[in-house]
């Protein structure tokens, strides 16, 4: 029978294991009982548990076996509540829990601007999600070592920087700061196709966000992984003199002024904004957002021999 008592740290109940797992209660419980799925009767316990880590290495030794073999029918699309579990347990997955955010701060994030989150999703599966965070400007200075004690405000940046609190909507005004992280399942087929499928969806957010007014005027990115690193540098971002000694690779890009020809489409659908509906530059009057009918395919302008991707940062 199924358990539903709240389960100690660590384990999950029954019915966690089960969802997490995808699989039949059936089948779940033979595993159990042949001692394929590991049972654990924590002390102080009377029912049985089961250790967290070993389901969840099951999870994905199960997703991961289900992508190598299906065809490619990924799409992209805008994060729901329902994905944020996907993005915590991929984010997990390529970084461990000691850098990774939870759920919850997850979900918080997500619920105080949903638009900054896209997923690519392959047979209920996230393969690969990409933050466009509008953050306030003293969030930026501390993730870009701007200030005192930045080091140390970065280590716990999940607990101290990417907050709620700090996390602006898409409005003309509220949207010229934009924190860019981004994570794509590793070791697939098509793990460098999702890659380009999150930086290119990506891309195409930016310029119809442009084409209503909400313009971004820099871009920033942290990483630690040598493909992140290379990531940023084949997308043009400058990157900070600390970047020498620190483990820590800090980039930014400035849209307005980038001679990059991968921004060039951007910059194109800025000027004609602003030619159009702000002549002076005010930035005062926001064009009614819509969705654009006649948008066609992904852009292709950043080429493909450009990313063999692996995530900028959780």
């Amino acid at each position: 029978m199924t358990k539903t008592a709240k389960a100690p740290k660590n384990f999950y109940t029954a019915t966690e294991a089960i969802k997490k797992l995808g699989m039949p209660r059936a089948t779940f419980f033979n595993l159990a009982k042949s001692g394929k799925i590991k049972r654990v009767v924590p002390e102080g316990y009377t029912e049985g548990y089961y250790p967290k880590a070993e389901i969840d290495k099951m999870a994905i030794a199960r997703e991961m076996f289900t992508l190598q073999y299906t065809s490619d029918s990924s799409i992209f699309h805008r994060a729901e509540e329902k994905d944020i579990q996907g993005i915590t347990d991929l984010g997990i997955a390529l970084f461990g829990t000691s850098t990774t955010p939870s759920y919850e701060s997850r979900l918080a994030c997500w619920k105080k601007n949903p638009d900054a989150y896209y997923v690519v999703e392959q047979d209920d599966f996230i393969v690969g999600w990409i933050a466009l965070v509008p953050i306030k400007k003293e969030a930026i200075d501390v993730l870009m070592g701007y200030v005192k004690d930045a080091t140390a405000m970065f280590t716990k940046m999940h607990q101290n920087v990417m907050v709620p609190e700090n996390i602006l909507p898409f409005t003309t005004e509220g949207a010229k700061y934009v924190f860019l992280t981004v994570g794509a399942r590793q070791g697939l087929p098509r793990s460098k196709a999702y890659g380009m499928k999150l930086i290119s969806g990506g891309y195409e957010v930016l310029k119809e966000f442009a084409r209503n007014g909400i313009i971004v005027e820099k871009l920033y990115a942290t990483s630690r992984t040598p493909d992140g690193v290379r990531l940023c540098r084949d997308l043009e971002f400058q990157e900070e003199e600390t970047n020498q000694t620190s483990a820590v690779k800090r980039f930014w890009l400035d849209l307005e002024t980038t001679n990059s020809p991968l921004w060039h489409e951007y910059k194109e659908i800025v000027r004609e904004y602003t030619t159009n509906y702000n002549p002076l530059g005010t930035n005062k009057e926001q064009k009614p957002i819509q969705k654009d009918k006649s948008k066609k395919s992904r852009s292709k302008k950043i080429k493909e021999n450009k990313n063999e991707l692996n995530p900028l940062h959780t």
